[in-house]
């Protein structure tokens, strides 16, 4: 409804202008015609002939002209009717700039998974790394010790193996 709206205000603003411009033309040839009566210098025929050349060619110039605008506004408003799917006009925006927007939002969902997924697994790296440092601070004590040990006393013989009568 609203587009037919737009149209007959078209129509009527091109024979508005069409009809404005007649009339000027038509007021100008009757004002120049009482004035040449009233001078008579030229037959009144010839010109009256030229007159109506001169007003034929531009009528046919302000014809022209007013199809062509009315042509030029009916597919401007042709072009302003057509919508997307979700009825929003599609001379307002681009279509591929939607479908960047889309894809943009799709790879940001997946860049946020892979970066949760190498959070968790940098934590239990972490939690590795920790029990390594402490089992090696724990084998660094151990072995510590075990100098210590070692240092303080003396070794104990090793228990003599009874050698074995040969055959």
């Amino acid at each position: 409804m609203e587009s037919k709206m737009l149209e007959f205000i078209g129509q009527v603003g091109v024979g508005g202008i069409f009809l404005l411009l007649v009339l000027q033309m038509v007021f100008k040839f009757v004002k120049e015609h009482r004035e040449k009566k009233n001078g008579a210098d030229e037959t009144g025929d010839a010109i009256l002939l030229r007159r109506l050349d001169a007003m034929s060619e531009v009528m046919k110039e302000t014809c022209n002209t007013a199809k062509a605008t009315s042509r030029h506004t009916s597919d401007l408003l042709k072009m302003h009717e057509v919508k997307d799917a979700d009825g929003v006009p599609i001379w307002y925006y681009r279509r591929s700039m939607e479908d960047a927007i889309d894809r943009l939002g799709i790879t940001i969902d997946k860049q946020t998974t892979v970066m949760n997924e190498m959070s968790r697994r940098q934590e239990r790296s972490t939690d590795v790394l920790e029990r390594i440092v402490k089992t090696q601070e724990q084998l660094w004590d151990k072995m510590q010790q075990l100098s210590t040990d070692l240092t303080r006393t003396p070794p104990a013989p090793l228990p003599r193996v009874a050698s074995r009568p040969h055959d």
